[in-house]
């Protein structure tokens, strides 16, 4: 298998064998060679990696896939545009296997409870986080309400804020929260988000959640005279 990574060293792009990628997905193995024919050969098998390898840190993974032409391809693309759409290869290979009775988005508390007993598990939490950090964008608000979409419905959102105000359910000591905030990070445009950035844009999303999927214009017409008297 090969993918197509980020380092967070330099923002280059380039394609590993996915054996040299650590099990948490932020680090991989890199050649110590700067002979290109060279580093073909560990690509393709013919030279093993060993101890000797440096290990660099990733950001996130573009691509990954047992075909190496179709990781050059993708390669090239990833290098022109850093937020190159995930094919569904990589969406399959990042597959989560969540508690029973959860499903994404979210539509329910239980469901995020749930969730919560289960990043308890380092394994669990690092691959959610991994998982998210795929999400696309070019702002750190827009991916923010991107990764905000996949994980609650608009119906649970409009139960739930940051801080439980006015009866609703409390996000902020979550850990789903703290994964958010991660998932965020691992892209190069948001790295230095700060806490009271991000609690803003995800506490805005929360509270205009009844004005998505057509609620503002369901409450216009609500409000909207049917008829004049004379």
């Amino acid at each position: 298998m090969y993918s197509v990574v980020e380092f967070s060293e330099d923002d280059s792009v380039a394609i590993v064998r996915s054996s040299w990628i650590s099990p948490t997905k932020k680090h991989s193995a890199w050649p110590p060679f700067k002979n290109s024919e060279k580093i073909k050969k560990c690509l393709t098998g013919t030279i093993l990696d060993d101890d000797t390898w440096n290990v660099f840190g990733i950001r996130r993974i573009f691509y990954v896939t047992d075909d190496l032409l179709s990781a050059r391809k993708k390669c090239k693309e990833a290098e022109l545009n850093s937020e190159v759409e995930l094919d569904i290869e990589l969406k399959s290979y990042q597959a989560l296997s969540l508690p029973e009775g959860v499903n994404l988005p979210c539509t329910q508390i239980e469901e995020i409870k749930k969730i919560d007993v289960w990043l308890t598990v380092d394994e669990n939490y690092m691959l959610l986080v991994n998982h998210l950090s795929y999400v696309g964008g070019n702002k750190t608000s827009a991916i923010l309400r991107r990764i905000l979409e996949k994980l609650f419905s608009n119906k649970l959102a409009e139960i739930c804020n940051w801080s439980g105000k006015n009866g609703k359910h409390k996000l902020q000591d979550h850990l789903l929260i703290k994964v958010v905030t991660e998932a965020l990070r691992r892209h190069k445009v948001a790295e230095t988000a700060t806490e009271n950035e991000i609690k803003t844009v995800v506490s805005n999303w929360f509270r205009f959640s009844k004005d998505r999927d057509g609620g503002r214009e369901s409450r216009r017409r609500t409000i909207e005279p049917t008829s004049i008297q004379q």
